[in-house]
């Protein structure tokens, strides 16, 4: 038995009727036990449109986490590089005040 939509009720009853391996005991039985189940769409497990909506979820947070560790990434990339270029500013600074002081040392040393 094989119902191409398992939730259209009448379609199910349908095939129960032209079954002929059924005897009508279990006709009337899996008539009633179908009627109990009152499946709806929205029961449906493998709703392909839930599916796509939960992917669609999942795919934009996962997108959005991607686009803040990279935003993060290169914050701290642009923090490395400002922090380098003032530590290359200060070494330069000393480089030449240390420079300068050997100089004005040398001058003194050579006028004695």
């Amino acid at each position: 038995m094989a119902v191409d939509n398992p939730f259209d009720y009448n379609a199910k009853i349908k095939e129960i009727n032209e079954d002929s391996s059924l005897a009508e005991a279990d006709k009337a039985t899996y008539k009633k036990s179908w009627a109990d189940k009152k499946y709806t769409a929205e029961d449906d497990p493998f709703d392909v449109d839930k599916y796509r909506q939960a992917a669609g979820v999942a795919y934009e947070f996962s997108k959005k986490k991607m686009e803040e560790a990279g935003g993060q990434e290169r914050e701290t990339i642009g923090k490395g590089a400002t922090e380098q270029r003032t530590s290359a500013e200060q070494a330069q600074q000393l480089k030449e005040k240390d420079e300068a002081r050997d100089y004005g040392q040398a001058q003194r040393a050579y006028r004695y």
